[in-house]
């Protein structure tokens, strides 16, 4: 990863997580078939296939052509990057998201909140962002305000 050293404000710009963050995903998806398919020409590493990737993601109106300058690639291998990272993360997260087998299930957990047989709930407003300004920090919430 050494082309992407960078500072740390400079990386979470670039990738919008922290090195460590990037690294523990890269260890996830670094032996899925999508990012390492087998047979044919050697794959890119995975740490660079999630940086294009992440790279554009990232991006308001991502341009792919000069993702491609930037990383020194050409255009099929930005798109193909991205749709191997989404397909490497979306796996990690049906092995990781499951939903609970009834002995697990607390249905009074959210009956005191107005959720009636329910076995959880999420609209985000409860969960505060890890990365919250340090200011009124409080405040802050994984949802738009």
């Amino acid at each position: 990863m050494e082309c992407l050293a960078t500072s740390d404000e400079d990386f979470i710009q670039s990738y919008r997580m922290p090195v460590a963050q990037f690294e523990a995903l890269v260890e996830l998806i670094e032996h899925d078939p999508a990012i390492n398919p087998g047979g044919g020409r050697p794959a890119a590493p995975a740490w660079f296939q999630l940086a294009v990737g992440l790279f554009r993601l990232g991006r308001k109106k991502p341009v792919v052509v000069d993702i491609a300058r930037t990383f020194e690639i050409s255009v099929g291998s930005v798109e193909n990057y991205t749709e191997n990272i989404v397909c490497a993360i979306i796996w990690c997260l049906s092995q990781e998201m499951v939903w609970p087998q009834p002995q697990d299930q607390t249905l009074s957990t959210c009956a005191g909140l107005g959720f009636a047989d329910t076995v959880g709930h999420m609209d985000g407003t409860h969960i505060t962002l890890e990365h919250a300004p340090s200011l009124n920090q409080r405040d802050y919430y994984n949802c738009k305000k």
